[in-house]
């Protein structure tokens, strides 16, 4: 009995050039992902500094003062500078939008009603007891959400451009982002006299 001998192509030049052309393609798609996943990381990286800087400017201005330096009530216009401070800045070359600009109260430890750390209540009051406030200990203070202490802002973008992800289609040829900050306004020694 004879053993037949494995049938081998003569020419086998072509078989390299079909691999990297199924590679170039995968190489090429993984690359163009990249592209716009870092892309919208910037994007939202530069609405999380407009937020910020909205917060903080909205936070700094957010008590009028008497001539002592002691706290008068809210500045009710606190807001607007939140907001233009916000809109000031650019994301992809294109103003950011304020989607949300918000006074209220930040809670840092034991906040009501769940005793969750870290929540901000809304709370568009324009005024302020300071003499029931003045009483208060600091974890008393730190839970009363009458006591207007910070300002959230929500900076967004509608549609942020991606590069390539629009092949897929209609819907991925932009994506809405957004970004979220609070800034608290604090003191330093006595609050109230």
């Amino acid at each position: 009995m004879s053993m037949k001998r494995p049938f081998i192509v003569a020419d086998q030049s072509g078989g390299v050039l079909v691999l990297i052309a199924l590679l170039l393609v995968v190489i090429i798609g993984m690359a163009a992902f990249a592209i716009d996943i870092g892309h919208l990381m910037v994007v939202r990286n530069e609405l999380r500094n407009a937020a910020d800087a909205g917060a903080l400017a909205g936070a700094r201005m957010l008590y009028t003062l008497n001539p002592d330096g002691t706290i008068a009530g809210i500045n009710t216009d606190a807001n607007l500078v939140a907001a233009a401070t916000t809109t000031a800045n650019m994301s992809d070359a294109a103003a950011v939008e304020a989607l949300t600009i918000e006074r209220g109260h930040w809670c840092f430890h034991n906040c009501p009603p769940d005793g969750a750390d870290g929540v901000f209540t809304p709370n568009s009051s324009t005024t302020l007891d300071l003499g029931s406030l003045a009483s208060l200990s600091f974890p008393e203070l730190d839970a009363n959400s009458s006591y207007v202490n910070a300002v959230r802002v929500v900076a967004g973008r509608s549609a942020a451009a991606s590069f390539f992800a629009g092949i897929f289609g209609p819907g991925f040829s932009s994506f809405s982002l957004n970004a979220e900050s609070i800034a608290w306004q604090g003191f330093a020694g006595e609050a109230f006299h």
